[in-house]
């Protein structure tokens, strides 16, 4: 009963103050120019009804249409900075705008990449062209992203059965707008290198984000990836193998070197001089250790051998010598010369002195 009451007032005192000429549609006042009151009359007692935020008002003026909306903000919730809610007081509201059948009230927020407000949200009345604005959209990799103009319809003005009406679209007191989205950046140390970057960018046309994949290449060898078993989900990590080395007589040792992998010998580093008896140990193919010995006793033979042709074995005159020169055992050079440039012996150089030997042979 008490708020049938109060609901009659507040018509009554419309109704008196409008001189009887005006018509409440939904939460709106449709009213005409207001008439004079007649003060004679008895007079309603005077409440002091409070304006609701964004609250419509319709009257006609000769053949057209003002609205008014009364104050109201919008309110901002922020994802970053000090505080959570900022409120904007939005701006064009407490005045009387014409508004045609068929236009409606709108109210434009304006923001930056991050999708906050960057100006003072503006109240206009719009036709349907005017409804369209655009989303924000942040940086996201490679694509630079775009500022935002977000349009909110709070009524339309339309007919019905001839009579103006009044659709809101807008229920709440005030208008709320938030950053939803936020922006992806490849971030990168300050190591020194080329960068491969993971995130690749922003297509807006289908609203995907879009990022690169690793690729096992075809060919031969041993794959750096390792593949998910067959049949089983894909795993939830990209999983990278490891390098490792064979451990007990390992071919090759794998070390951390800072930046790189070192991929390295087994560290047998040998020298061996001339010799003749040489010792190797071999393991799974690789030389492990190496040594070589030499003495007197083992020493090869140091020296020359002359060879001498004859064309007669009656005549002693050489046709041709040849020089074989040994150093340690091992054939190092030979030499030729004809009957006019003969050669002679070379004693044994080192180790153990040798003599040389002739051999003499005939030719027919």
């Amino acid at each position: 009963m008490k708020g049938q009451y109060f609901g009659w007032l507040k018509d009554a005192l419309n109704k008196k103050l409008s001189g009887g000429n005006s018509t409440t549609v939904g939460n709106s006042t449709v009213e005409k120019k207001p008439s004079s009151v007649n003060l004679s009359a008895p007079q309603l007692p005077q409440l002091a009804l409070p304006k609701q935020p964004l609250e419509a008002r319709l009257r006609k003026v000769g053949e057209a249409w003002e609205i008014r909306i009364e104050k109201g903000f919008v309110e901002e919730l922020v994802i970053d900075g000090e505080s959570a809610t900022i409120y904007h007081e939005i701006s064009g509201t407490e005045t009387w705008k014409s508004i045609a059948v068929g236009q409606s009230v709108i109210v434009t927020c304006v923001t930056d990449l991050k999708g906050k407000l960057t100006g003072t949200p503006a109240l206009s009345v719009v036709s349907d062209a005017g409804l369209t604005g655009a989303h924000f959209k942040p940086q996201v990799f490679a694509y630079s992203g775009n500022a935002g103009s977000h349009v909110r319809r709070l009524y339309k003005l339309t007919l019905d059965s001839g009579k103006p009406k009044l659709i809101r679209y807008h229920g709440e007191q005030k208008v709320e707008h938030y950053s939803e989205r936020v922006g992806m950046l490849n971030v990168r140390s300050s190591d020194e290198g080329a960068f491969y970057e993971i995130g690749k960018t922003y297509v807006s046309s289908d609203d995907k984000v879009h990022y690169r994949t690793f690729v096992q290449l075809a060919g031969e060898g041993q794959t750096v990836i390792k593949a998910d078993a067959e049949g089983e989900a894909t795993s939830d990590s990209i999983k990278v193998k490891r390098i490792k080395d064979l451990g007990e007589y390992r071919q090759v040792h794998v070390t951390d070197a800072g930046n790189a992998v070192l991929v390295r010998g087994n560290g047998v580093d040998v020298e061996i001089p001339t010799s003749h008896k040489i010792s190797m140990t071999v393991k799974d193919g690789l030389v492990v250790a190496a040594a070589g010995e030499d003495d007197e006793d083992a020493a090869g033979w140091w020296g020359t051998i002359l060879h001498q042709f004859f064309t007669d074995i009656t005549d002693s005159t050489p046709y041709a010598q040849l020089q074989l020169n040994y150093e340690n055992g091992i054939l190092v050079s030979v030499a030729k010369s004809g009957p006019t440039e003969p050669l002679t012996d070379v004693p044994g150089t080192e180790g153990t002195p040798g003599s040389a030997t002739h051999t003499t042979h005939a030719v027919n």
